[in-house]
């Protein structure tokens, strides 16, 4: 698979949006989300990762972001 460099690696994040893109609705600044980056851009190693708003889904208020996290490549592979 031919990656570009750097590359960070990582794929299964959790955080809070930082920025939100011009062209992107339903995000907010602040909001807590948790993601699985696509294989390209990856990069939830790094402090601070940039993600599709299509690969990102609100957090659940009633999980930490270590659970969030450790949700989406798990469920994909099961």
């Amino acid at each position: 698979m031919p990656l570009s460099f750097p590359h960070v690696i990582g794929h299964d994040v959790s955080g809070q949006v930082t920025h939100v893109g011009s062209i992107v609705t339903g995000f907010s600044v602040g909001d807590a989300v948790f993601a699985r980056a696509n294989q390209q851009d990856a990069g939830a190693i790094a402090q601070v990762a940039r993600l599709k708003a299509d690969e990102v889904a609100r957090k659940p208020a009633n999980i930490s972001h270590m659970d969030a996290a450790s949700g989406p490549l798990t469920g994909l592979m099961a």
